[in-house]
């Protein structure tokens, strides 16, 4: 995922603000995330209802907390610009929180030669995204299929 000055310019309007960055000591990444697009949302796509309903579903009880607010959820439009299939959920009402964002439980999954990973998170009781990133050299350009996915971590301690 970039991080800096250009890229933030170049996707205008669809970008609100920086506002962490998150760790994943389990994979030695940091990542600097873009968390809500201004303006309007759009229907999720199938791909992206199946994919978040499972990681709730399956993850851990907090994170089946959440699965009221993914039946109402939409998605903005932002689209990262490393390419990968990451998206941010809109829930109508709920708006995002100010301080940092929480993965609610990580899965890894492969294809081909790739190992990538994928988690939903929060921001202060409110359903943020999903987040896609990669372990190996090439980020993932399609949602994994529920099916793939391996619980990374039993449990994510705040």
């Amino acid at each position: 995922m970039r991080n800096d000055e250009d890229s933030t310019e170049a996707a205008g309007s669809y970008w609100s603000r920086l506002t962490s960055t998150a760790c994943f000591p389990d994979f030695g990444i940091i990542v600097a995330m873009t968390v809500r697009a201004n303006g309007d949302s759009r229907a999720l796509e199938w791909p992206e209802v199946r994919i978040a309903r499972h990681m709730l579903e399956y993850g851990s009880s907090e994170a089946q907390e959440f699965l009221p607010q993914s039946e109402v959820a939409r998605a903005s439009h932002w689209r990262c610009p490393c390419g990968c299939t990451s998206f941010n959920f809109v829930i109508e009402g709920m708006p995002l929180g100010e301080k940092g964002f929480y993965p609610l439980d990580q899965f890894l999954f492969s294809d081909d030669l790739n190992l990538s990973g994928i988690f939903v998170w929060e921001r202060d009781g409110v359903l943020g995204g999903v987040e896609v990133f990669t372990i190996t050299a090439e980020v993932s350009k399609r949602l994994p299929s529920p099916e793939s996915l391996r619980l990374a971590v039993a449990s994510i301690k705040r």
